[in-house]
């Protein structure tokens, strides 16, 4: 009987070793930012250009977003993360290096509402 509680002690200090020896990684806190309350984007322009556009967006300040030019496929062949500094965001963005084509501009909030608009490039 004595042999089972010294065998059931050292079982006991082993596991508190164990227990005491283990790190503890906190789960890192993602901040999404602020809830987007307008996802919308105003303008782009020219709707045919060479790839170099113009784009009016209408955000909400603390919110983040992504802009997104996506092909024909709905493939995304570029991507730009944003976090509105004001409500209205004037962004030069240059797609000259994409081939000619159809494309859409997406604006993508982190809570998933979206709003897009249309483009060609032809150079």
């Amino acid at each position: 009987m004595k042999e089972l509680s010294v065998l059931f002690g050292v079982y006991l200090l082993s596991i508190l070793v164990l227990i005491a020896c283990t790190k503890v990684v906190s789960t890192p806190v993602i901040e999404l930012g602020e809830q987007a309350k307008v996802t919308k984007i105003n303008s782009v322009n020219p709707p045919i250009s060479t790839g170099k556009v113009i784009v009016n967006l209408s955000l909400t300040t603390g919110a983040k977003y992504s802009l997104q030019l996506i092909n024909l496929k709905g493939d995304v062949v570029e991507a730009t993360g944003l976090t509105a500094d004001k409500e209205v965001i004037i962004k030069e963005m240059d797609y000259s290096d994409h081939i000619n084509g159809d494309y859409s501009v997406v604006l993508l909030d982190v809570w998933g509402k979206e709003f897009k608009r249309n483009i060609t490039i032809k150079k």
